[in-house]
């Protein structure tokens, strides 16, 4: 029954051993775009790790495509949450100075 459902059970050291020095690495679009999401750090390891491994990656067509059309509203999308996260800090600094200002404190010494 094992071998007929092996990917219920750890492999072994062995057959890991053999996975990462043979397997073709298959990416969908999500990890592709996801390269504009992560942190630049985790971005440069993951090429670096392709890069390493890239005569055995194989990106269909059709991923390649889906890729293409998103990747600029991706962009955008960091782009704004990136905006959106500076105009919340903004507004909380605003609104602490105000605040800060009801306090009167210079008046207060």
């Amino acid at each position: 029954m094992k071998s007929n459902f092996k990917s219920f059970y750890k492999p072994q050291d062995e057959d890991l051993t053999e996975l990462w020095e043979k397997a073709i690495f298959v990416f969908d679009t999500n990890i592709l775009t996801n390269l504009y999401r992560y942190q630049s750090d985790t971005t440069m390891d993951f090429l670096n790790t392709l890069e390493k491994i890239q005569n055995r990656v194989w990106i269909p067509h059709h991923v390649a495509l889906e890729y293409q059309r998103n990747r600029l509203g991706v962009i955008e999308e960091q782009h704004n949450k990136f905006a959106e996260t500076k105009s919340t800090i903004n507004n909380m600094v605003n609104e602490l100075q105000k605040k800060l200002d009801n306090l009167q404190l210079k008046k207060q010494t």
